[in-house]
């Protein structure tokens, strides 16, 4: 019975895995949203809001959201 119940557990966390979204943050408007706070409001545990280079003056707050919150470097690998 041990052996199911994990297999389940796994299934349940690779599931959300997957449905996680990520979400493009450009202050020119060709994102999803132009400001971080919308895209952390949008997002959901396991998202990712990925901010394009620009400079935002927000106070932001992650409403206890497990979300990641990066720039282009986590995704070209340029700093």
């Amino acid at each position: 019975m041990k052996p199911k119940l994990f297999l389940f557990f796994v299934l349940i966390c690779v599931n959300s895995w997957l449905q996680s979204v990520t979400w493009h943050i450009k202050l020119d408007g060709t994102g999803d949203f132009t400001t971080i706070q919308e895209g952390i409001n949008a997002s959901v545990n396991s998202d990712t809001v990925l901010v394009y280079p620009c400079t935002y003056f927000e106070n932001l707050d992650f409403n206890g959201k497990n979300i990641t919150l990066c720039s282009q470097e986590l995704t070209t690998g340029n700093s």
